[in-house]
């Protein structure tokens, strides 16, 4: 029983912070990425700046997803050992995993802001 309310808090935190992605996909933001090969190299790396604006908000929120998960592991674990080693493992995993997302979006845009404009 306490599987499936785990799996519904799961997928409720990930429906509710998937709804601001939902409401940007309605601009097109990506552009036609199976168009012509680009031109030059500053048309190549736009277009991959603008696959990872759509790629790297997608990573965040499934990163944080997990670190949320952890908590909602952590909190209901109630006493057992197993459930708080799992529980702080999520938290971890997922707090690495934003801190390399956004060490990765952080530098590439310096770099691209420095470079390229």
């Amino acid at each position: 029983m306490f599987k499936y309310k785990e799996i519904i808090i799961t997928l409720a935190a990930i429906t509710a912070l998937s709804l601001p992605v939902l409401v940007l996909a309605q601009t097109n933001t990506a552009g036609t990425i199976a168009s012509d090969a680009p031109g030059n190299l500053t048309e190549l790396v736009n277009r991959i700046i603008r696959i990872f604006n759509v790629l790297v908000p997608v990573l965040i929120l499934i990163t944080g997803a997990i670190f949320m998960s952890g908590f909602i592991w952590y909190l209901r674990a109630g006493g057992n050992e197993e459930k708080l080693k799992e529980g702080r493992m999520r938290i971890y995993m997922g707090f690495i995993g934003l801190f390399i997302l956004f060490s990765f979006w952080g530098l590439a845009n310096i770099l691209v802001k420095s470079i390229f404009k």
